[in-house]
This record gives C-alpha cells, structure tokens and sequence, in this order.
C-alpha cells in the first residue's frame, strides 16, 4: 500500500480511510488481515505528522507487535517513595514508529492490491446511507487537484466527518517531548520511564516519560493532566520545553545535550460514553474514544476496535458490530479525573503506589482493561482510599444542575 502520486483516483472503492497515523493504518491493516484483501480501500493522509510514534504494551500477539521495538522487560517508575524498578512478566513495552506503522501496513497489503494511500486533506464528506462522497484535495504541481470518490463505508481517525461526536472534554493531557542526543551514555535503553512525577506540580499533575533508543539518545516528555481545551500557543510549548530541559539537569544530571527533534500535541481525555455507529460513516482512533481517560494511551484500543470492525464487516457486511468500552471502567476512568482536578497534590501517590504494591504485570492488564476481577480486587485494596472517597462524597452531594 505504498502512496501512489498519479492524479488519478478510483471513482468508487468499498471504504475510504481519513487519516494516516495509529487509527487510519491500524484499520487498514486489519482490514488485510481480517477478509477484505479483495476490497477497495483508500486511505487519505495529510503528511503532516510523520515522525509521530506510539508506545504501548502487549503480549506480542498483535497485528502489529513484530513491526514494533522487541520491548522492555521493565519499567522505571519515580515519585513519592523513591524510585521502583517494575519488572514484567508477559507483557512488553513496546514503541512503534510512524515508519515502522507505514511499512508493517505496507507489508500487510503487498496482497490487497486494491489498497492505495495518498496523500491529500478531505475537504468535503457528503453523507448517503449507502454511498457517501469524500471530496479529497491533492497537492499538485500548480494549484491543488479536486477529486471526489464514493464509498461504501468511511471510517474517520481525523474528526472532520460529521455525525454524533464525543462528548466535550473537560480534560486533556498537554504533551511536549524533545529528542535529545548527548555526548556520553546517559540512558538505560533497557528500562523506560513510563512516569517520574519529580517536577513541576505546581499547574496540575504531571510527569516525565522518558524512552531510551540507546544509551545517547532518547524522547523526553513532560506531560501535564490540564482543562479543555488545552493550551497549544508557542508560549506554552516554550514553557513545557523548560520543563524537559529542567528535568535533564535536576533529575538525569545532564547538562551537555543536543535536542534534535521535538513533538507536542494535546489528547482530549473524555471518560463518558462515545456514540454508537450508525450509517456509513464511523470514527475511529481518537475521535471514537479509544483514548483510555485515566492514562491518555490508546494504541491497544485502537487494535481491538480495528480487530472488531474487520471483524463484523466480514461476518455481516457492516461495522457495526463492535463492543465499546465497559462502563465499570469508564465509570473508573472518570471518577479517577474527578481526584486529578480535585485533589491534585495526591495522584503522584497513587500512580506509584499502583506499581509498588503491585506485580507489573496485573498493572498494566488492569489500565489495558484486561485483568481478572481478582486482579482488580487486589489492586483496588492497594490504592490509598481517601481521595477516592472524597471524590465519590462529592460526586452524590453535588447539587444537579439546573
């Protein structure tokens, strides 16, 4: 499925893809995988985040995992306490390019020939119930070429269709991360910091990701749990950069360091319900809620929900047959951004007691919503109780809204 640059596209394929990144590819490639190899499938992509990646867990049984690092056996984990050295069992930590996603997709579709992905932006989506018209604009030689293509199904990763959206966010997390090269091995490759909650707390909750690529190299990434809609102005990402830089210093104690490439973005964290699908036209990725509330990850979402809608178009002949998130757990995930807003100051202590009472393991089964309830259990027992309980005393003695 490498990018075609002919001006040409089909008049008509059975679906078309808006989006590149995790949920755009993830779809695609189980569309391969999962019965549609014969079918007609375009995928729009603007280009314009190429270099995005993506760190997740797994068993390494997924789609994806053998075009992804081998992953770490352990995490690093820092903040009230000291620092835990969290070891894994079955599960890997594991980071996935954007390369690394194009070329497994490509890989997956060198036997679905009628899989395309081009570059352009939708302008325009007309809705039909059984053909709607994607309206693509293409970069050309001169001024933008126009083509319009019907389809039998549209899935959205973008958020530009219309139709029954999330609810709006009232959180979001407020991420910048440098690439930095140092002179000297600084890094551990072999254990990530999945969070260290040594900086700045004082405009919310925060943390540090740290993921080695070798012992001279690696992403930094100061996170920040923050209202919605997030700040995204350039004084803002100077402000979190301050953050990177100051932590490399204090925490890492490196002070020589070259940042040769930089990411930041905004993920809103949305804990209710997304809208069931209906019609021809679906989201996916991000704007059908795959973004886990409570942590802001949502890569393996994406492959069960890319799994299920391959899986119910080749049982049914739609995607409709696709299972949500539980309500226990969304109930979980926003009562935990209740105590994020309300009682900031105690997260830290929850986050790494979580890990230190805890194996790995169950952890990370727990926040991908795949623990036993006996693992659930033994964790809930684990957790400091009272903010929790505050936060639940606030929730029945809030006054309705008028």
């Amino acid at each position: 499925m490498s990018p075609t640059r002919t001006p040409a596209l089909p008049r008509q394929v059975d679906a078309v893809i808006l989006g590149g990144g995790a949920g755009g590819l993830s779809l695609a490639a189980h569309l391969v995988a999962g019965g549609w190899a014969d079918r007609r499938v375009l995928v729009v992509d603007d280009g314009l985040h190429p270099d995005r990646s993506w760190a997740y867990w797994s068993r390494g049984d997924g789609l994806l995992d053998p075009a992804a690092s081998p992953g770490s056996t352990r995490l690093r984990v820092d903040g009230p306490g000291g620092e835990q050295v969290v070891a894994l069992d079955e599960f890997r930590y594991r980071t996935l390019t954007g390369a690394q996603l194009r070329g497994a997709s490509d890989r997956l579709a060198t036997g679905a020939p009628g899989f395309t992905r081009v570059r352009g932006t939708v302008v325009r989506i007309d809705e039909h119930p059984t053909a709607p018209g994607v309206l693509i604009s293409r970069p050309g030689p001169g001024d933008p070429q126009l083509a319009s293509v019907s389809a039998r199904w549209v899935f959205d990763s973008t958020g530009v269709a219309p139709g029954p959206a999330l609810p709006a966010p009232r959180a979001g997390l407020r991420f910048l991360g440098h690439h930095v090269v140092t002179d000297h091995d600084a890094f551990d490759p072999t254990t990530p910091t999945l969070m260290d909650f040594r900086t700045d707390q004082s405009r919310g909750v925060a943390f540090v990701y740290v993921l080695p690529t070798s012992a001279r190299t690696a992403l930094v990434e100061y996170t920040r749990f923050a209202s919605w809609p997030a700040d995204r102005t350039a004084s803002r990402d100077r402000e979190l950069g301050e953050h990177v830089d100051a932590y490399l210093r204090r925490q890492l104690g490196i002070d020589a360091f070259r940042v040769v490439g930089s990411e930041s973005g905004a993920i809103p964290l949305v804990a209710a319900a997304p809208p069931r699908p209906r019609g021809a036209v679906v989201r996916i990725g991000t704007p059908a809620g795959m973004v886990k509330a409570s942590t802001g990850y949502g890569f393996g979402r994406i492959q069960r929900h890319s799994a299920a809608i391959a899986r119910s178009l080749t049982r049914h002949g739609h995607p409709h047959d696709v299972p949500g998130p539980g309500r226990w757990h969304r109930s979980l995930d926003a009562l935990l951004l209740e105590v994020v807003r309300d009682d900031p100051t105690t997260m830290p202590a929850v986050f790494t007691r979580l890990f230190a009472a805890n194996p790995g393991d169950a952890v990370l089964a727990f926040l991908d919503e795949t623990a036993s309830m006996r693992q659930e259990l033994g964790l809930y027992r684990s957790l400091p109780i009272a903010p929790f309980r505050r936060a639940v005393t606030r929730r029945v003695t809030r006054r309705p809204r008028a």
